[in-house]
């Protein structure tokens, strides 16, 4: 694993900014780290470029999406929820659904950071999408729903077929009441729909000296 972080035009996108951030994970092997002190329980990671077969497929199959939203996001191949101290609850092939450190995206990766802009939404119910994701942890991944949302147009998450973008629409229903999916638009919910997903917004993204 190596001791520095690349720069940052080749990881997480924005800008290094000239300050130490107050956060820093517990064993963070980097000298750089992502402004985690302005995330929050409850924002969407969304992670750039897969290298894998896997990512590419999904990236492909985005782009060639009947959704103009899905389209314009075609570029992000995974999602996951921000939990605090620099780590993230998502629904991976082989892991199924399970906590990992940000560092793990982030290292080689671009990543983009989102959360709900729905003014009326609660702080508390916003942090509740953390811990609803982590009530997930141990669950399987749906390699059979990937597939089906591949080939069937309109589908919606089902609490029993988990994979990663669909963790992140079933945990913001449950903590928010808010639909990612609602819009016909809006399904399959690929990690490229909340990549531009009207209900989102960005949060920026700086990489700060430890």
């Amino acid at each position: 694993m190596p001791s520095t972080v690349l720069p940052p035009s080749t990881q997480a996108g924005g800008v290094v900014a000239p300050l130490r951030e107050p956060l820093v994970p517990v064993a963070w092997p980097g000298t750089y780290v992502p402004n985690i002190s302005d995330w929050r329980e409850g924002d969407i990671v969304l992670v750039h470029r897969s290298a894998d077969a896997a990512g590419f497929a999904i990236q492909a199959s985005q782009a060639m999406s009947l959704s103009a939203v899905t389209r314009a996001g075609a570029i992000c191949s995974h999602a996951a929820i921000y939990i605090g101290g620099g780590m993230v609850v998502d629904a991976t092939r082989g892991a199924g659904v399970s906590a990992q450190s940000v560092w793990n995206y982030c290292q080689h990766r671009a990543i983009q950071v989102r959360r709900l802009s729905d003014p009326t939404i609660s702080m508390a119910d916003i942090a509740d999408i953390s811990v609803m994701a982590q009530q997930h942890i141990g669950e399987p991944y749906s390699v059979i729903q990937v597939i089906i949302s591949k080939l069937f147009p309109g589908t919606v998450p089902i609490p029993d077929a988990l994979y990663c973008s669909t963790l992140v629409g079933l945990v913001v229903t449950d903590a928010t009441g808010v639909d990612l999916s609602s819009d016909p638009a809006h399904q399959p919910l690929h990690p490229g729909t909340l990549a531009a997903h009207p209900e989102l917004t960005d949060v920026l993204l700086e990489w700060r000296h430890l």
